[in-house]
């Protein structure tokens, strides 16, 4: 529990960081800003509710999921925040030539962005949706690079439509490594770069950073995100509820790691883990 003083530390703390932000980062754009102390507060993302086919009940069992772990969680509704960020990308979009602009999706991440986007904000642009593999560290559970694994069928087809803007829309931009990526291995010639996402780890946090980027991953123009969440000291924890309850290979791996380091109540976790599911579309 945060006392009086700790409140007004985080308060000067955040201020301090926003300022920095603006001045180190001017090309940059965001609405709101998140900072945490990652001992105490875990940050995750909804969106599973979207496709709940009891919104009302399913944000029950996220409750009950929620509070069956250690310390406080906050939560954010990945609607709102697509929302947040279609606006902006329309503004963004109105200054482009739509018809020589690609959107880029990569990996499962950007599936709620495919989701819940409006069809008519990327009338005319050209979808392509990208493989990725993250490459983790054994040891530190760090991700070390990002690899795209259909690189030559997404070159292609970037080369038939002749870009002169490429946009990467993904859900969060943590290290910057998949936008990385992403530049290096579909460069396109003369083409300008932008990315949005729903999150954003702080460019002042972030690993790899380049001082030169103002946009806070080199060889960006432009990154959009309605939220920056950054730790008083180290990463806050991130994660998406469709990976805590998926029941895939990656699913069982995080959630595992989760109950380790978070849960306190295993039981009421996983219950609410099954109800979860069950009530997905």
């Amino acid at each position: 529990m945060l006392t009086e003083q700790n409140k007004r530390q985080l308060e000067i703390l955040k201020e301090e960081a926003q300022k920095r932000i603006a001045r180190d980062y001017s090309s940059f754009y965001t609405d709101a800003f998140v900072m945490v102390d990652p001992k105490l507060t875990r940050l995750v993302i909804d969106d599973i509710s979207y496709r709940a086919q009891s919104p009302t009940q399913v944000q029950e069992y996220i409750e009950f999921l929620l509070v069956a772990c250690k310390g406080k969680a906050q939560c954010f509704d990945a609607a709102k925040l697509t929302q947040a960020l279609a606006s902006k990308v329309d503004r963004l979009l109105t200054t482009l030539n739509r018809r020589r602009t690609a959107v880029i999706f990569p990996g499962n991440g950007s599936q709620v962005l495919k989701d819940l986007l409006p069809d008519e904000l990327l009338e005319d642009t050209t979808l392509v949706n990208a493989t990725t593999q993250r490459i983790i560290n054994p040891q530190t559970r760090a991700v070390e690079s990002v690899t795209i694994l259909d690189a030559l069928q997404v070159r292609q087809k970037l080369l038939k439509a002749r870009p002169e803007t490429v946009l990467v829309l993904d859900d969060v931009i943590a290290t910057g490594f998949t936008l990385t990526a992403l530049r290096k291995t579909l460069d396109q010639r003369n083409a300008e770069w932008f990315a949005a996402s729903l999150m954003s780890l702080s460019p002042l946090q972030r690993r790899g950073k380049v001082k030169n980027a103002l946009s806070g991953v080199e060889g960006y123009n432009v990154i959009i995100s309605p939220l920056v969440y950054q730790g008083i000291s180290g990463t806050p924890s991130l994660n998406s509820l469709s990976t805590l309850v998926s029941e895939s290979e990656k699913g069982n791996i995080v959630r595992s790691r989760y109950l380790q380091a978070y849960v306190a109540d295993t039981e009421i976790f996983t219950e609410s883990v099954q109800k979860i599911r069950n009530n997905l579309l």
